[in-house]
């Protein structure tokens, strides 16, 4: 039987008559940009800020300057105003609740998607939310008096921890009685009746009540 061979690419056929090419594996991520987005740190006037100013430098007055020079470019599409004022109204929410590097790092992401064709405005982020904001709650205020410093807030257990139903990892803002509050992961049980602050949920096998109430019973 006669083998058929393959005939052997040019070397100008090859590397496209001259040129060096490279393989897809050295591209990274955000070089695939199709649809380039206004970013606030770009839009930021001269005369307040400096000229170097990176966007992850950015703080939340600057950021909130920046994007509402874009909100009145007049390069932005007319049907994608609503959604980007929306955006920033969310953000402003998340800021309340989450760091702001973390904010920052999850509109860096909505850009970044957008840019590649992956996203565009009006759609649902919540998987960058979940990627980006998650984990990075915003720490309760604190006061200093005589040159100590104590928690300003009162503390209280997240009851959807108790029940293994929160969506958190860890402490974070809630609502109690239509009220924003800080809402810690530790044990209702231990916390009411010693006032110790535990990591485990109430009526878990590593809560002491929980024990007692079991061989109360028995």
């Amino acid at each position: 039987m006669t083998m058929l061979r393959r005939p052997r690419a040019s070397a100008s056929a090859s590397n496209g008559g001259g040129k060096s090419l490279k393989s897809g594996k050295e591209s990274k991520i955000t070089t695939t940009v199709l649809y380039p987005q206004l970013w606030p740190h770009s839009f930021l006037s001269l005369t307040n800020a400096r000229r170097d100013i990176k966007y992850d430098e950015l703080t939340l007055e600057e950021f909130v300057a920046g994007y509402g020079q874009i909100l009145q470019s007049p390069d932005i599409v007319e049907i994608e105003r609503p959604a980007r004022l929306k955006h920033l109204v969310s953000l402003m929410y998340f800021a309340q609740q989450y760091e702001w590097q973390a904010v920052l790092s999850f509109h860096g992401a909505v850009l970044l998607e957008i840019e590649r064709g992956l996203l565009k405005w009006g759609d649902s982020l919540f998987h960058l939310e979940s990627r980006t904001l998650y984990g990075h709650p915003k720490a309760p205020p604190s006061s200093t008096s005589g040159g100590s410093s104590t928690s300003s807030t009162t503390v209280l257990y997240c009851r959807d921890f108790q029940r293994q139903q929160c969506s958190f990892n860890q402490a974070h803002y809630g609502y109690l009685r239509g009220e924003r509050k800080w809402l810690r992961h530790i044990c209702s049980d231990c916390w009411v009746q010693s006032r110790k602050q535990e990591q485990h949920r109430a009526g878990s096998s590593e809560c002491t009540f929980a024990t007692a109430r079991s061989e109360t019973k028995n």
